[in-house]
């Protein structure tokens, strides 16, 4: 009577399926791994992001800066069709509703007579001229000076300027409007150690305004451009 012999799994099926079961556990793992470490790249990635943003913003802060507003405690003069603005070194010195006329000065504001120079301060004045009116012969009118600046020596003459030597010094000339009315705008400088000054002449309705500052040694032109960018006329 023979004994039956008990059945055995060969080697190479063993081996075949441990070989398998290994690989699929690898492959679980790598691609688990890989899940994580994209998820910490992520993370890693919105960290740099918000960080980056956070600085971006702090930078900003610190560079922004407000400019406040240098007129901003000033005066206003008003006349009957035009005002201006002035800060308060300045006075009212001379006033004439009728004919428009306005003399500011600052309150150390004095003369050297003879010859007529400013000593101390400056001021700021204000008046109507004629459009035909040049008290130099040969010289342009007062309303060809609007069209054609390159000569103002007729403007310079007038208006109480206190200059004695605009025949000497140069004049620099720029083309401007307020509130749409066209004029220029200049700057003289004296050679001799006279009176400088900066001003402008705008035509308004048929009428010429003269806005002049009239300066020897406070040459503030950064305040004096201030006061003239304020003038404008009243609707």
């Amino acid at each position: 009577m023979e004994t039956a012999q008990p059945q055995t799994t060969s080697a190479p099926l063993k081996r075949k399926k441990n070989f398998v079961t290994i690989l699929l556990i690898l492959l679980a793992l790598i691609t688990s791994g890989s899940t994580v470490f994209l998820a910490y790249q992520n993370r890693q990635l919105q960290k740099r992001l918000k960080q980056a943003s956070q600085d971006q913003q702090q930078e900003n802060t610190g560079t922004t800066t407000t400019n406040p507003d240098p007129t901003a405690d000033w005066k206003t003069y008003k006349s009957t069709n035009y005002s201006i603005e002035y800060p308060e070194l300045l006075e009212i010195k001379k006033e004439n509703k009728d004919t428009e006329h306005v003399v500011l000065t600052t309150k150390n504001y004095s003369l050297v007579i003879p010859p007529g120079n400013i000593k101390e301060g400056f001021k700021v004045d204000i008046s109507l001229i004629s459009g035909d009116f040049c008290p130099l012969d040969g010289s342009p009118q007062v309303e060809e000076t609007i069209d054609n600046p390159s000569d103002i020596k007729c403007l310079l003459s007038y208006s109480a300027t206190t200059i004695g030597d605009y025949n000497h010094g140069e004049v620099k000339t720029e083309k401007l409007t307020v509130n749409g009315s066209p004029g220029i705008k200049y700057e003289f400088i004296s050679n001799t150690s006279g009176n400088n000054n900066i001003g402008m002449l705008v035509k308004k309705d048929g009428k010429y305004y003269h806005v002049l500052i009239a300066y020897r040694t406070e040459a503030n032109l950064d305040l004096f451009s201030q006061i003239l960018s304020t003038f404008e006329f009243i609707q």
